[in-house]
């Protein structure tokens, strides 16, 4: 495939990467019992 069409789909997916790594983050506070 082309470079183009890659960095349209990172584009696409980066906001579910993000949330995926918010929420983890999320989790292993709230196992730690670290709340922010």
């Amino acid at each position: 495939f082309s470079p183009r069409r890659f960095d349209r789909l990172t584009f696409a997916l980066l906001p579910f990467y993000n949330l995926c790594i918010f929420m983890c983050l999320c989790l292993h506070n709230t196992k730690s019992g670290v709340s922010f």
